[in-house]
């Protein structure tokens, strides 16, 4: 639909964009119309709207409960209703708690995907170094990443490091 190009002359660059006016129309054409039907009939529609565009949050997790190298239900070594329960449990306590580090981080504008935010808090560990035998230790941070230099500066990691 777009063509661009660039030219030099007598030292000056020049940059065009030609837009197809027919791919567009084509394009604008084959765009057609959606009908949301829903059962929320004192809902405005911008609102029966926005629901609809946010649904994929709802997939997405969905999905990401399925994953097995995210917070996986499927990966299960349990027989008992009681272990199959707790393990669920688990595996959804989790996930909210990481929708909750999310909410926090996109509050204070750092923007990051679920499994960004894993693979950074997974790079953070604790180093206990004592000198000698006898001696208090003393606590350091292993290497880590700028990103997740940023999200323990952020989250304030700091203040649960022992004393």
């Amino acid at each position: 639909m777009l063509s661009t190009g660039v030219t030099v002359s007598f030292g000056k660059l020049e940059a065009t964009i030609h837009v197809n006016e027919t791919k567009k129309a084509a394009y604008l054409a084959a765009l057609g119309r959606s009908i949301i039907f829903t059962s929320q009939a004192d809902w405005p529609p911008e609102t029966v709207i926005q629901a609809f565009r946010d649904k994929y949050v709802i997939e997405n997790t969905f999905k990401q409960l399925k994953n097995p190298k995210f917070l996986a239900i499927q990966s299960m070594y349990h027989w008992s209703n009681t272990c199959i329960r707790a393990h669920v449990f688990s595996c959804v306590l989790g996930l909210l708690l990481l929708s909750l580090v999310h909410l926090e981080l996109s509050q204070k504008s750092l923007f990051l995907s679920y499994q960004q935010l894993l693979d950074s808090l997974s790079e953070l560990s604790l180093i206990q170094i004592y000198t000698t035998p006898d001696s208090a230790p003393f606590y350091k941070l292993d290497e880590h990443s700028p990103l997740s230099e940023k999200l323990y500066q952020v989250r304030k990691l700091k203040h649960f490091l022992p004393k």
